[in-house]
């Protein structure tokens, strides 16, 4: 662990990260029905193996799963115009008084 906490061992670029939107897994701006239907056919393995980006927008639930879970997700936050809750899928941290 002691290596983690020193920035020395890491290689730090001004790089910009890759934006990643949750629902959206062809990366073209908009959440619908094709983004629902490419969990279901990952899912069902009738598409090609997604990359990595792909992965993390599929995985709406952050149950580290591609299912008709993530496709009724995408479904949802489409037609209800909401945003996906997968922070409230981290641990609770407790605290010692």
């Amino acid at each position: 662990m002691e290596r983690f906490v020193d920035k020395k061992n890491f290689t730090i670029t001004e790089d910009a990260a890759a934006t990643i939107t949750f629902g959206d897994s062809n990366g073209d701006g908009l959440i619908n029905a094709q983004d629902a239907l490419a969990a279901v056919d990952t899912w069902l393995r009738k598409a090609d193996a997604p990359n990595d980006n792909e992965i993390l927008a599929l995985n709406v639930n952050g149950d580290s799963r591609i299912n008709t879970f993530d496709a009724l997700g995408i479904v949802e936050a489409f037609v209800d115009d909401s945003e996906y809750l997968v922070v409230t899928k981290a641990a609770p941290t407790t605290t010692n008084t």
